[in-house]
């Protein structure tokens, strides 16, 4: 326990670090262009790459990444993945070096995180057709977007399903997704669960990063977008290793990104 604690007080305190030392030195340096922006996202990506060689270091987890070649050359792609544990995005942006998140609007708001945030353009999840709106934009200029579309960590006993906002992203934008299956054991900082919840042994994490897949992979000439949604969210809850019938009927999501509750 005293390793975890020193690690997620490392965390906090790289955190601080980048608030009131890095950001502030990037915004004087270059202001808030868009070489500010990607500056900023590939820090915090040395952040959670240094966390992620910490706990490995410690014995807390492992971490091993399938068809890792395939997180190459993200461009103008939406990485989705399912949403098991509190470090997801950590694991993820620890293996992506340019990438923007969806945010959710407690971290946008907050004095010191959303000072990160917004320097490093990511996209606050405010209103869902704003951010749909951006993500949209954001894959037809060429970025990379990480989304975790079932919008919340996944309850214990709970398949992950995809709601049908992230299949309208790809149609919209003509872009494709990268599926990234994520398997944990023990699992670890669920929804709800505090960190003296954390397990006794080392965690076993693989990611299996999936084949593209786009919007015409499920898109019915003719029929409206509602329909080729709803086969977009089944067809991306399969990618996610979830219960693809669940996906039918499933509302149009406020979406949920980097730090979805």
């Amino acid at each position: 326990m005293a390793a975890v604690i020193a690690l997620f007080a490392g965390f906090g305190v790289g955190g601080l670090v980048l608030a009131l030392v890095v950001v502030p030195v990037l915004r004087l340096a270059t202001g808030c262009s868009k070489d500010a922006q990607r500056r900023c996202r590939y820090a915090i990506h040395l952040g959670f790459r240094l966390f992620v060689w910490a706990a490995e270091t410690f014995g807390l987890l492992s971490c091993d990444v399938r068809h890792s070649e395939r997180l190459h050359n993200l461009e103008g792609k939406l990485v989705i993945a399912n949403h098991p544990s509190l470090i997801d995005v950590i694991l993820l942006i620890s293996r992506i070096p340019d990438a923007h998140c969806v945010v959710k609007d407690g971290v946008w708001r907050n004095p010191l995180l959303g000072m990160v945030v917004r320097t490093a353009g990511y996209v606050p999840n405010i209103r869902a057709d704003a951010v749909l709106e951006s993500v949209v934009g954001l894959l037809r200029s060429g970025e990379t977007v990480v989304l975790f579309p079932e919008g919340t960590r996944t309850r214990r006993g709970k398949v992950p399903v995809v709601r049908r906002g992230t299949a309208v992203i790809l149609l919209r934008s003509n872009r494709p997704s990268l599926p990234v299956h994520i398997q944990m054991a023990p699992r670890m900082l669920l929804k709800g669960e505090p960190l003296s919840a954390l397990p006794r042994c080392r965690v076993q994490v693989v990611m299996t990063v999936g084949d593209p897949i786009d919007a015409a992979m499920f898109t019915q000439p003719g029929a409206p977008e509602r329909a080729n949604a709803r086969a977009g969210a089944r067809l991306l809850t399969h990618a996610l290793g979830g219960a693809s019938s669940a996906a039918a009927d499933y509302p149009v999501p406020t979406l949920s990104g980097a730090s979805g509750a």
